[in-house]
């Protein structure tokens, strides 16, 4: 074997000596690398969402007191009983505020539905001007007559002889927590 064949030969084992190293330890090694990059960045967004709810986040007073007060809105909303006097009472408070003339109000009989609330249909009867109408109807369905749930179901209006004041009878629903 000549001189140049044993250098050719040097040079072969070393060029599978170095493309051995790069399959077997740095491709993989840097495959590794970059999961483990991946992984620290997904880890590192983690702590910032983690660190910013806990800046952003209230103090267990705090949060006891926000959760009281949805509380009672939602016991206000949802009454356990019916209480249709408080319901009528505060008709008659809203309608006088938004210049209607309450000309009756008119009680269902209570349903007890499926999912274990209690529907009383009431049919209500106003007469006053269209824009008055809208803001009756308006603060009825957002809870205003006396803060609970209420579902307008239909409405007819009827126009006034003479330019006189708008009919409007109403079909609400209020709902109460068991038997009502």
């Amino acid at each position: 074997m000549s001189e140049r064949d044993k250098l050719a030969l040097a040079l072969l084992v070393l060029l599978w000596l170095v493309a051995g190293w790069w399959f077997f330890f740095h491709a993989p090694m840097r495959e590794a690398v970059e999961a483990m990059q991946v992984e620290s960045a997904q880890a590192h967004a983690q702590l910032v969402d983690v660190e910013n709810y806990r800046q952003q986040g209230q103090s267990i007073e705090a949060a006891e007191k926000a959760q009281k007060e949805r509380h009672q809105f939602l016991m206000k909303a949802l009454p356990l009983e019916l209480g249709q006097g408080a319901f009528i009472g505060g008709l008659e408070r809203l309608a006088i505020a938004k210049h209607l003339l309450l000309a009756g109000v008119q009680p269902g009989t209570v349903i007890a539905r499926p999912d274990g609330l209690s529907e009383l249909p009431v049919t209500v009867k106003v007469s006053g001007d269209y824009f008055s109408l809208l803001d009756f109807l308006s603060a009825v369905s957002s809870g205003q007559a006396d803060g609970r749930f209420v579902i307008v179901r239909g409405m007819t209006v009827e126009a006034g002889r003479d330019g006189g004041p708008l009919s409007a009878t109403l079909s609400l629903s209020i709902f109460a927590q068991g038997k009502g």
